[in-house]
């Protein structure tokens, strides 16, 4: 059986666990709410790009071979 000191040094630290495990369940559902932001933040950008690189590529071509870089 165990003492009254041994319950209670446990008790307590089964209770520090606890809370060990709580906070990273907290961080946990703070990480995928940050992930699922970006992702949206992303999502949000690309069709931006694919504008950029779909329809303006001919036009950037065009002016890059006009304008070709100077040798330095």
């Amino acid at each position: 059986m165990l003492t009254n000191a041994e319950y209670r040094h446990a008790k307590a630290e089964q209770s520090a666990l606890q809370g060990k495990i709580d906070a990273l369940d907290r961080e946990v559902d703070e990480l995928d709410e940050l992930k699922q932001s970006r992702q949206a933040a992303k999502d949000h950008l690309m069709p931006e790009m694919a504008f950029y690189t779909n329809f303006m590529k001919d036009a950037f071509e065009e002016y890059e071979a006009a304008h070709p870089p100077e040798e330095p």
